[in-house]
């Protein structure tokens, strides 16, 4: 979904935990929306859930 968006590039804003970080697209179809960048295998069953409430925390 992101490659086909045509985005130009995502601007980093801060790292939740390491190797997991919250940035804004630029560009394409998705621009000016949240995403965010987790390496796989990081964090156990809950981390989806401690992003999103992190995310309502910071971005509300």
């Amino acid at each position: 979904m992101l490659n086909s968006s045509e985005f130009k590039f995502i601007k980093n804003m801060q790292c939740f935990m390491p190797l997991v970080s919250c940035g804004i697209i630029n560009g394409g179809d998705l621009d000016s929306k949240y995403v965010i960048l987790k390496g796989g295998g990081i964090g156990g069953p809950d981390i989806y859930f401690k992003i999103i409430d992190y995310f309502k925390k910071v971005y509300n």
